[in-house]
């Protein structure tokens, strides 16, 4: 089993960068990779991908030189490789992205050389950019000024062919985190954000039974606005981190159906139509 690991500096999360490999032992020498691509390239945490080595979805395929991983851009680690079954292809498990924002790395490398040496020209093997999206999804949540918000509102903790990373045999339960709890990059603290007279339920759901996403109370006057809120989903072995987007409308007025908003443009308009008018019994006046 090849992996690679990252742990970010000021957090205890560790994420299974590279694709989790599963490598039968070689008793003759494999194929040098000169060519690796995750097919698709963009793909849900968890989800099912295919490795694809010097253009086949099947073989095990040797290394040896210099590998690099860059991680949303920015370089992560390089070291020397010398595998003779470094990679084999086919379908796998695609990597699991613990965070609330897309990850996106890269893995190149460079045969035959050493990475205390200069390295630089076209790389022996690139995957290019391979994006993963969240393993927790929130749908948009949309609120009305003085109105209750829905007993629940839709998310997603799988991906179409992944498993889901929680085990609901004791329950589990949402907290409302900082925003730097949800970034891939730290910095940025804030507090979670709520529109006022609302609040997220925390309640521990009942064993063997997934928790759901409620909001309590109702948005209070003036809190119109849109909203980014960062929670945490636990079964209390995995917590992992999603964001919530939650826009609140002003309410409606219940005679017109128009809310303040509407109501004051109308206003304005009627205004301006009286000036125009009388504007125009004072030009006949003069005529």
């Amino acid at each position: 089993m090849k992996n690679r690991f990252l742990v970010l500096s000021g957090t205890a999360v560790v994420a299974a960068l590279e694709l989790s490999l599963s490598v039968t032992p070689a008793f003759a020498n494999n194929p040098a990779l000169t060519s690796y691509v995750v097919d698709p390239s963009t793909y849900r945490s968890g989800e099912t991908v295919t490795m694809i080595a010097n253009g086949s979805t099947s073989g095990t395929y040797a290394f040896s030189g210099c590998e690099f991983t860059v991680l949303n851009g920015l370089p992560l680690y390089q070291q020397n490789i010398s595998e003779n079954n470094y990679l084999q292809a086919g379908a796998t498990t695609g990597s699991t992205n613990p965070f609330a924002d897309t990850m996106t790395y890269r893995v190149y490398g460079y045969a035959g050389v050493s990475c205390s040496d200069p390295v630089s020209g076209t790389p022996t093997f690139d995957t290019g950019i391979t994006t993963v999206t969240p393993q927790i999804e929130i749908d948009p949540i949309l609120l009305t000024v003085g109105t209750t918000p829905p007993s629940s509102s839709p998310y997603t903790t799988k991906s179409a062919t992944g498993n889901s990373p929680f085990a609901w045999t004791t329950g589990g339960w949402f907290t409302a985190m900082s925003d730097s709890d949800c970034a891939i990059t730290p910095g940025g603290a804030g507090a979670p954000s709520l529109p006022a007279g609302v609040t997220l339920d925390d309640t521990v759901s009942p064993a063997g039974d997934a928790p759901t996403f409620t909001l309590q109370g109702s948005p209070a006057a003036g809190s119109a606005g849109e909203y980014k809120l960062c929670v945490s989903l636990s079964d209390g072995s995995v917590t992992l981190p999603a964001w919530a987007t939650i826009t609140v409308a002003d309410s409606a007025l219940p005679a017109t159906g128009l809310d303040a908003t509407a109501l004051g443009l109308a206003a304005l308009s009627a205004l301006v139509t009286a000036a125009l008018g009388l504007g125009f019994v004072v030009r006949r006046r003069h005529a």
